[in-house]
């Protein structure tokens, strides 16, 4: 009887576990259009919370509030460009999953390539410096004769 009541236990934790786990959002649409729409905002929209999934593939929280909301501004005749300004205006640029192209994202893009840049000048400098530095080395003939002398003069005082 004590296993049989230990096994009923595991079934309903298992059962309930499974419920809460594959939940899946079901939308009733008006139209096949209204749902492909939010599909396709969905996946253009960035989950807040997972940062690396869109929200058709979240299943946070948050993920899910969202995609009602989309549900419902798509369902009340909001257009995508209406949606996605909302939730910009809501969340920032960081919720697009393909940001726009503005001064911020821009500076991301392209701050690497400007310090690439500038690495190579540095470096350029660096070894065209250390090559013309070593040219003005060389002693004229003049200066060798006098540096042989002085070496000469130091070789009688040293024995």
């Amino acid at each position: 009887m004590q296993k049989r009541n230990c096994i009923k236990s595991i079934l309903w934790i298992l059962l309930l576990w499974a419920q809460a786990t594959f939940a899946i959002d079901t939308f009733e649409f008006s139209t096949i259009q209204n749902k492909q729409q939010a599909l396709n905002l969905a996946r253009d929209l960035r989950c807040p919370q997972c940062q690396n999934q869109n929200l058709v593939d979240s299943n946070s929280p948050i993920a899910k509030d969202l995609r009602l909301e989309v549900y419902k501004q798509v369902e009340q005749g909001a257009s995508d460009e209406e949606i996605m300004h909302y939730m910009t205006q809501r969340y920032g640029d960081f919720i697009l999953y393909q940001p726009r192209f503005n001064l911020k994202t821009g500076l991301l893009w392209f701050a690497p390539l400007v310090f690439l840049f500038l690495a190579f000048v540095f470096l350029f400098f660096l070894f065209y410096t250390r090559d013309s530095k070593q040219k003005s080395t060389t002693l004229s003939a003049r200066e060798q004769d006098v540096m042989l002398s002085i070496m000469q003069k130091s070789d009688k005082t040293q024995s």
